[in-house]
């Protein structure tokens, strides 16, 4: 994941917002605020969070399962055995019992 600056993303926030202002033919920020809610549009750096932010709840939720699917898969090269890993809360998971 690149770190964007602050500089970049009011850049790009700064080119949206012209770009609006000539689509609605106006200057008044206040009126291309009411419309960018109106029409739920986000500007880049808005999107850029939300999208940052998504990745890292993925992306740590992936760690989470690879290390408990780890710990289990590290228990059944221990003990030798799936038929005395079967009861381990992971298999459990896999078979649909929650």
């Amino acid at each position: 994941m690149v770190a964007l600056s602050i500089d970049f993303l009011k850049s790009i926030d700064f080119a949206v917002t012209k770009f609006l202002m000539k689509l609605f033919r106006t200057s008044n920020i206040d009126i291309i605020n009411n419309c960018r809610s109106s029409f739920n549009f986000l500007l880049p750096s808005e999107m850029i969070e939300i999208r940052n932010a998504k990745f890292k709840g993925r992306f740590n939720m992936c760690n989470s399962l690879r290390y408990y699917f780890g710990w289990a898969l590290a228990h059944i090269l221990v003990t030798g055995s799936i038929a005395r890993s079967a009861n381990l809360p992971v298999f459990s998971l896999l078979r649909g019992q929650f």
